[in-house]
């Protein structure tokens, strides 16, 4: 039973939150931020008003020397046949009380769904970020740059479950 409910706990942290995040509108993980998420299917009619424009990613810890002065926006596209769970976060950083930290931003897209996010850094080398693919556990991860859409794809196996992996430029 309590294996059961630790199971249960780990598949709502790293599956279900995001989701209900992205349901309740918010729209900021970290310094990565969730910009706007759109699928290839017909979209449904816009709402009578139109809501307001997003805020501005979130600003970069001052006196970083990879910290862009203008945030650097991107597409994580899913080409997978099914949904995959993922994240992206930047190269640590020394935050005001001295303590090494990081941007992190989780992400669910649904086939053929994609998002887009927008960062100011701090990048690892060449301006790159680190993605990671998950399930219950990482699956594939790499640094990319952010310099042109993240196209994730997948296929299912004949003997049983899914391989999934990104182009990381």
């Amino acid at each position: 039973m309590k294996q059961r409910l630790l199971a249960l706990l780990t598949i709502l942290i790293l599956t279900g939150l995001p989701f209900l995040a992205a349901r309740a509108g918010i729209e900021s993980f970290g310094g990565i931020q969730l910009v706007s998420a759109s699928s290839t299917e017909t979209p449904a009619k816009p709402p009578a008003s139109t809501p307001p424009p997003p805020a501005p990613p979130m600003s970069a810890p001052a006196g970083q020397d990879d910290v862009l002065k203008d945030p650097l926006c991107f597409n994580v596209v899913n080409k997978a046949p099914y949904t995959v769970y993922g994240s992206l976060s930047t190269n640590f950083y020394t935050a005001a009380d001295g303590k090494k930290a990081r941007h992190r931003s989780n992400f669910r897209l649904n086939e053929q769904e994609q998002a887009q996010f927008c960062t100011y850094g701090p990048f690892f080398d060449n301006q790159k970020l680190d993605l990671v693919l998950r399930t219950l556990v990482p699956v594939f991860s790499c640094k990319t740059a952010v310099t042109g859409d993240i196209l994730i794809y997948g296929r299912r196996k004949a003997e049983g479950g899914t391989d999934t992996w990104a182009v990381c430029l």
